[in-house]
């Protein structure tokens, strides 16, 4: 029997909302762990190994927090992929939160994410991008059947 591959599903929606989604991911092979705001992923990547992250752009910090912003995401995935954001990005509370917490496991720095979001913005997009060059970006609700698709040709290989 084939390993299981892990992913890492970041949205503060919870995965009630996803119930589909997450069906067509265990049937295509993959245990799925949820993360519902910047703390408990970060405390995912710090410590687990994943194969993929699927990732909201707007979320708060912690439980505790209704902070959030456009750029969660984007600074999420900027400190995954150890890099500073570029010129331009707001820095704000949450890049301030992250600078302070546990870098990611090293296997997780190059691993692929998918954005998936209500939330559209040509600037944010563009940042994405940026540090992540081909990445896709799905509206919600998201098409199962073709995020699968795209999984798999993200990870055929590996």
């Amino acid at each position: 029997m084939a390993k299981k591959r892990r992913v890492l599903w970041v949205d503060d929606d919870g995965k009630d909302r996803f119930q589909y989604e997450l069906s067509v991911l265990e049937d295509s092979g993959f245990t799925t762990d949820w993360a519902l705001d910047a703390e408990e992923a970060l405390a995912s990547l710090s410590k687990e190994a994943y194969d993929l992250v699927l990732l909201d752009q707007v979320f708060p910090i912690g439980k505790d927090s209704s902070y959030k912003d456009v750029w969660s995401g984007c600074r999420l995935l900027y400190w995954l992929r150890s890099e500073p954001p570029p010129a331009g990005a707001p820095q704000g509370a949450l890049w301030a939160w992250l600078l302070g917490k546990n870098k990611p496991k090293s296997k997780n720095r190059e691993i692929p994410v998918i954005i998936i979001s209500g939330f559209q913005d040509d600037h944010v997009d563009a940042a994405l991008r940026q540090i992540n060059q081909g990445i896709s970006i799905f509206p919600k609700p998201v098409d199962g059947d073709e995020l699968i698709r795209t999984i798999d040709g993200l990870l055929k290989g590996k």
